[in-house]
């Protein structure tokens, strides 16, 4: 009995905004950019006798600006033509300020949450989307110069099963450092 696990590796694609420049930047509450990290397919092999799947990811921020998490999702399709979704309903994913346990002082819970299942057209395969709820509204920088983390965790909890297909997105906002301490960008109705 082993735990098989496979890494997502999602590729990152910059967005940057056009807008104000210096000094006006730093005074507003405008994000100088977006950033998604996508895998749009990660194949998660099946399963010997008694083993159980297990996926990880792991993204690492640069920690020359502060972020924002917009929005987290993850589709797993079993593979079988009749299966179902044997992941745990949640999964959960973690906020850190960096990768060093010894030297955080940040760590928020993101929760994803089975939001739907669905079925692949006529092939009867089962899959299930999970979908970020109660986000960190708070922005995410490194007071101690390390490099800000999204990471995770799914654990299948059924043993020798089927091989699935996972999908993998994140959508965080950039912001300058200097503009972490703004009041529009950390008001309780925050300028998004």
């Amino acid at each position: 009995m082993a735990v098989v696990t496979t890494t997502i590796t999602p590729v990152e694609f910059n967005f940057p905004f056009s807008g104000y420049t210096e000094p006006l930047a730093e005074a507003s509450g405008i994000a100088r950019g977006e950033t998604r990290f996508s895998a749009p397919s990660t194949t998660i092999a099946a399963t010997g006798a008694g083993d159980n799947q297990k996926i990880e990811c792991t993204i690492s921020l640069s920690n020359s600006f502060a972020w924002v998490l917009v929005d987290l999702s993850l589709f797993l399709q079993n593979e079988a033509a009749a299966g179902d979704n044997n992941f745990n309903d949640g999964i959960q994913c973690f906020l850190a300020d960096g990768p060093s346990t010894s030297n955080r002082t940040l760590v928020h819970h993101v929760g994803l949450q089975a939001s739907s299942q669905s079925s692949s057209g006529n092939t009867g395969k089962g899959g299930q989307v999970y979908r970020m709820f109660a986000p960190y509204q708070g922005l995410l920088v490194s007071p101690t110069g390390q490099s800000p983390e999204l990471f995770f965790g799914a654990f299948n909890k059924t043993a020798n099963d089927t091989a699935y297909v996972a999908v993998f997105n994140a959508r965080f906002l950039k912001y300058d450092v200097a503009q972490a301490n703004n009041v529009r960008v950390n008001s309780a109705m925050p300028v998004r």
